[in-house]
C-alpha cells in the first residue's frame, strides 16, 4: 500500500457551538472565559437540571442543498447541521464547493444517540423519516451534494466518535485511499427524557455546570454541538491550522469494573505506545486538552495516566485544560470540540482558561504535588505541540497530537486606495446587513486573508 509522506493538516473548520454560530465567535467567548450553558426546557422536568449547551437547530435552507421540502421536514436536524457546517469548513479552507466535485474525497461523519428519533416517532409518521433518520444518510447526503467519490461512512463510537473519524481520515490520506477527507460529528440534546436517563446513571451535575478537576465536581452538563473539519495533505492546502502528527484510539477490552470505570495504567500504556509510534518525546508537549468531565473518579484516573506519560523528564508542570466547563459535554462531538479549542490556542498563541475551577480536588495528586497544572487564566503560549485526550463511556480511549503551523502569516494588503466592489447576497435585509458587517470588520490589513476567503 502506498504511504504518503506529506503532512496531514486541518485546513478548514466549520462548527456550531453553544451560543456560537462559528469558530470566530467560539474563539472570542472562550478567550472571554464565558459560561455558555443555558436552558432548553422548563425547570424541574423529571426532577433534573434544564441547563445545557444549546445550538439552534430549527433553520435550514433546503433549496440551496437541493433537498425536498418534505424530506427536510422529516429529517434529523443533525443531518441539516452537518450539511451547513460542511459548507463552512470548505470555504474556511479557501475551497469553493464546486472544486471538489468528482474527486476521491472521503466523508466520515459521526454521532451517537439520536434524540430526535423518539420525538419524530411520537408525532408524525412519514416514509421520508426512513431516510431522514438513517445514520448512514448523514455522510451520504454530503457526498451526494458535493459529488464526492470517496468512502462515505457514519461511525458511532459514543464519546470518542469525533476522534475516531479523525483517525480514519488521517489513515485514509496517509495510505492514499483519499485525496482529502471531510470529518465531522454532531450531538443534539432535544429530549428531557434522555436527560433523566443520564441523571439516573449518575453522570449529570445537579445544576448543569461542569467543574472539571475541582473539589466541588459533581458531574457534567450536556451539550449540543456540531463540528466539521476539512483534512488535506499539506502540499495541497491553502490554509493550515495545524498538522496532525498522530491520532489513535483503543478499546480497553474485557476488564473488571463498571461500564463507566477506566484503568489509569491501561490508559497510560496506550498513550506511551502512541508516542513510540510517532517518535515524539512526550516532554515536548506543553499542553494537553484533557477529557476533564468532572466525574471525580474519571478525572483522578485520567490525570494519573497523564502524569505517568508526560511528567517523567519534565522540568515544568504539564499544563492541562478542559473545554467542558465552558460548553458542557458534547458527547459524540466532545473530541472535536477539544481539537477546535487547541486550534484556537495555536492560532491566538493563547490557551483559554478552564473556568469553574477554584479549589483542586485533593484526591487529584498530580495537581497537589505540582506535576500537572490546570490553566486557570488565559495563558500566552507558543509551543510546537499540543495533545487532546478523549475517553469514551465504555473505556474507549482516543489521543491526538497536533503540531502548530509556525510559519509567519503572509498578510495580503491592498497596494492602492482604489475602492473595491464587494458583492453579497442573502434572502433577507437583516442577513445582508450581517454579511456587510462581517466584511467591514474584516477590511483591516490584519484581516485581509479573511476577505479573500469570504469573496
Amino acid at each position: 500500500m502506498h504511504f504518503v509522506k506529506d503532512d496531514v493538516v486541518i485546513s478548514g473548520v466549520g462548527g456550531y457551538f453553544p451560543k456560537c454560530m462559528n469558530i470566530g465567535e467560539f474563539k472570542d467567548r472562550l478567550l472571554n472565559n464565558e459560561n455558555l450553558m443555558e436552558s432548553r426546557w422548563k425547570a424541574g422536568e423529571r426532577g433534573v437540571t434544564n441547563v445545557i449547551g444549546k445550538v439552534p437547530a430549527e433553520f435550514f435552507d433546503s433549496g440551496y442543498f437541493g433537498i425536498h421540502r418534505q424530506q427536510c421536514t422529516f429529517m434529523d436536524p443533525m443531518h441539516r447541521l452537518i450539511l451547513e457546517r460542511t459548507f463552512e469548513a470548505l470555504t474556511d479552507a479557501g475551497v469553493n464547493p464546486s472544486e471538489v466535485r468528482g474527486k476521491r474525497i472521503g466523508c466520515f461523519m459521526s454521532s451517537s444517540l439520536g434524540e430526535n428519533d423518539s420525538l419524530f416517532l411520537e408525532s408524525v409518521l412519514s416514509g421520508f423519516g426512513v431516510t431522514g433518520h438513517s445514520r448512514a444518510m448523514m455522510p451520504n447526503r454530503v457526498s451526494y451534494w458535493l459529488d464526492l467519490k470517496g468512502p462515505s461512512v457514519h461511525y458511532d463510537s459514543n464519546w470518542i466518535s469525533g476522534i475516531e473519524v479523525l483517525r480514519l481520515a488521517y489513515e485514509a490520506i496517509k495510505t492514499g485511499q483519499c485525496e482529502s477527507v471531510l470529518v465531522g460529528s454532531a450531538n443534539l440534546v432535544l429530549n428531557a427524557e434522555f436527560q433523566w436517563l443520564y441523571h439516573d446513571m449518575g453522570l449529570l451535575s445537579p445544576d448543569g455546570l461542569t467543574r472539571a478537576f475541582d473539589i466541588d465536581a459533581q458531574g457534567y452538563g450536556r451539550s449540543d454541538g456540531v463540528v466539521v473539519l476539512y483534512i488535506q495533505r499539506a502540499s495541497e492546502a491553502r490554509r493550515s491550522y495545524a498538522s496532525v502528527v498522530n491520532v489513535a484510539t483503543r478499546f480497553d477490552g474485557n476488564r473488571e469494573g463498571t461500564l463507566l470505570d477506566i484503568d489509569a495504567n491501561n490508559l497510560a500504556e496506550f498513550i506511551d505506545e502512541f508516542y513510540d509510534e510517532c517518535d515524539v518525546d512526550p516532554s515536548e508537549v506543553e499542553f494537553v486538552e484533557a477529557y476533564g468531565c468532572a466525574l471525580k473518579e474519571t478525572d483522578r484516573k485520567e490525570l494519573e495516566a497523564l502524569e505517568k506519560v508526560y511528567c517523567k523528564n519534565r522540568k515544568n508542570p504539564l499544563l492541562v485544560g478542559s473545554v467542558k466547563p465552558n460548553t458542557g459535554h458534547s458527547e459524540a462531538s466532545a473530541g472535536l470540540f477539544s481539537v477546535v479549542k487547541v486550534l484556537i490556542a495555536m492560532e491566538t498563541e493563547t490557551i483559554p482558561a478552564t473556568i469553574n475551577y477554584n479549589t483542586p480536588n485533593p484526591e487529584l495528586l498530580p495537581l497537589i504535588n505540582g506535576s500537572i497544572q490546570v490553566v486557570t487564566e488565559n495563558r500566552k503560549w507558543g509551543a510546537k505541540y499540543a495533545a487532546v485526550n478523549g475517553i469514551g463511556i465504555d473505556s474507549y480511549y482516543g489521543h491526538v497530537l497536533l503540531k502548530a503551523n509556525q510559519k509567519t502569516k503572509v498578510i495580503s494588503e491592498l497596494q492602492d486606495d482604489i475602492p473595491r466592489l464587494v458583492l453579497a447576497s442573502t434572502r433577507t435585509e437583516s442577513g445582508i446587513k450581517e454579511v456587510l458587517e462581517i466584511v467591514s470588520a474584516s477590511t483591516r490589513p490584519s484581516n485581509m486573508s479573511k476577505i479573500l476567503v469570504l469573496r
